[in-house]
């Protein structure tokens, strides 16, 4: 189990010198999924063992990823993608849980590499693509739904004036699953490909 944690699908480095043991010189590294998936993981490769066992074998020098939560990317399109998917969430049980399991509906199934296939991620493959989730959000309630987007927008204040100002969007389901849907034409997080 030990081995599982240390190959090289399974975390992220931190390029800097904290992250290095000052008695030992053992480079730290964070766990680039929660451990309940990569139990999920663990387990498609054939291995056995509970989510306890593979809790109690992680070696010291590997931090999870809740334990870590600042080394998230913190864009605007990742924010926002996280934000529509956590007001879509309250609506829907088949909704995934996280950005990096949207966006692996909408890749091929790579089962012996770690990455997408970068015609997948670049949008050129025809067997894969955000096609696929429209029929995730094709059951969903077509009523207003009250989510978060970073976008300006005027605001009249006291005096008069109409700043200009990031603002709460009230819009349809209908409008929240097209801006997920065609996702592919934005130019996404720099973090994306990795």
């Amino acid at each position: 189990m030990r081995d599982f944690f240390q190959s090289h699908h399974t975390y992220v480095i931190l390029p800097n010198k904290r992250s290095v043991s000052g008695k030992d010189f053992t480079q730290k590294i964070v766990l680039g999924k929660t451990v309940t998936s990569l139990h999920k993981d663990y387990l498609a490769l054939g291995n056995k063992g509970s989510l306890s066992t593979l809790k109690r074998y992680r070696p010291k020098h590997c931090s999870t990823v809740n334990h870590n939560k600042c080394n998230a990317c913190l864009c605007e399109y990742c924010t926002n993608i996280e934000m529509k998917i956590s007001s879509l969430k309250s609506h829907s049980n088949q909704i995934p849980k996280d950005k990096s399991e949207l966006s692996n509906i909408t890749l091929c199934d790579n089962l012996n590499m770690s990455f997408g296939i970068m015609g997948c991620i670049n949008r050129k493959c025809s067997k894969c693509g955000v096609k696929q989730l429209q029929d995730l959000f094709r059951n969903l309630p077509h009523h207003q739904v009250s989510w978060r987007k970073w976008e300006n927008g005027e605001v009249k204040d006291s005096q008069g004036n109409t700043p200009k100002r990031k603002i709460l969007v009230g819009k349809s389901t209908d409008e929240l699953c097209y801006n997920l849907i065609t996702m592919k034409n934005v130019p996404g997080c720099s973090r994306r490909r990795r």
